[in-house]
């Protein structure tokens, strides 16, 4: 409304302008910007929010002609013209249908098209279409289990019931890898050596092309739900995390061993989500079972997620010629630099935010 209520007394004097022998490219400049408003505005909101329109029969010419003069009078006043009061249900239906978006589509088609290129002939990257697949479905299947068993979910909002059923499906991922990650590291300590990897990485590679897998659907969902609206940080490490662990998946680059037990810090993540479930489900924080866990996740972050990432990052730096290609090693560094500064977040935001699981 601030836009036309600008851009519409421009249009209503720039005859009075030319009139006056001003140039026409005067003009131009304004024109163009409002133009560029128009197309941000509808490129930003037009698949964001969905609009249902009813006919109402029992408005009589009267009626309508008494509305539009309002709504006429409201706009020159430079008040929003409509109040919407409900939602039907035929328009809450659709607004939790899959967008439409070309963006969504895009990502989709090429995902796709990528993961059937991929799993023919190769002997692991099955895992990665089937576990994203897998994550799809399970993520409506907790919707709707949800609904039914949970009382507080139902009172959530839709954008935070998105976030519980990722958080759930995130929190079972993680414990999973984060247990599998620690047996095999008990198995096969040498793992943690870059330069001398085991020769044998049919279990690593399990672990990496199901985790690739599992980021690939999170990193839908987070495009999907507009999960993270502030920040495209996640975005950006779920994208790495794609890449690390879907190249190395493809290629059987031997430092399989190795990307697996950095599943290890998944621990983190479990506390991690855990917490962020009792916040959704309204748990107090000064009860003692959400002390407990913020207490556990401090301590997570610094064993399982910072003193890990830091060293690795030591070993990854000094064994370059441990990797098969310079771009991976670069890719590697790349993604040690970008979670050794998301901790640095964690830890700064914890200690001031949260001094009690000190």
């Amino acid at each position: 409304y601030t836009h036309m209520c600008v851009y519409v007394p421009i249009l209503t004097i720039h005859g009075q302008t030319y009139a006056l022998d001003y140039q026409r490219l005067l003009f131009a400049a304004p024109r163009f910007y409002f133009a560029y408003c128009e197309a941000s505005f509808d490129a930003r909101y037009i698949h964001n929010f969905h609009l249902s329109w009813v006919k109402d029969t029992t408005l009589t010419p009267a009626v309508e002609q008494a509305d539009a003069s309002r709504g006429r009078s409201v706009a020159l006043a430079g008040a929003p013209m409509f109040n919407v009061s409900a939602t039907s249900a035929a328009a809450e239906a659709l607004s939790r249908e899959l967008p439409s978006d070309p963006i969504t589509q895009a990502l989709l088609a090429l995902y796709f098209f990528l993961a059937g290129m991929l799993v023919k002939g190769h002997a692991y990257m099955w895992l990665l279409p089937c576990v994203s697949c897998t994550c799809a479905v399970a993520i409506h299947g907790v919707h709707a289990v949800s609904q039914v068993v949970v009382a507080p979910y139902r009172r959530l909002t839709p954008h935070a019931q998105a976030w519980w059923c990722a958080d759930l499906i995130h929190l079972v991922f993680s414990a999973s890898m984060a247990a599998a990650s620690t047996l095999y590291l008990l198995q096969e300590p040498a793992a943690l050596k870059l330069h001398d990897q085991p020769a044998d990485t049919h279990q690593p590679s399990l672990l990496v092309a199901a985790s690739a897998g599992f980021f690939a659907f999170y990193l839908w969902l987070c495009i999907r739900y507009r999960l993270f609206t502030k920040t495209l940080q996640a975005v950006l490490q779920y994208t790495t995390l794609l890449l690390l662990f879907g190249v190395a998946a493809y290629e059987g680059l031997a430092v399989m061993p190795f990307l697996a037990t950095m599943l290890c810090s998944e621990v983190y993540s479990v506390f991690f989500l855990l917490s962020k479930l009792q916040n959704l489900a309204g748990v107090r924080p000064a009860t003692g079972a959400r002390t407990l866990v913020q207490r556990l996740e401090w301590g997570a972050l610094i064993l399982f997620r910072v003193v890990p990432h830091l060293a690795a990052s030591v070993i990854v730096a000094c064994c370059p010629g441990a990797f098969n290609h310079s771009g991976y090693y670069s890719l590697a560094m790349l993604g040690m630099v970008c979670m050794n500064y998301m901790n640095y977040q964690k830890v700064t935001k914890g200690y001031s935010s949260k001094p009690h699981a000190s």
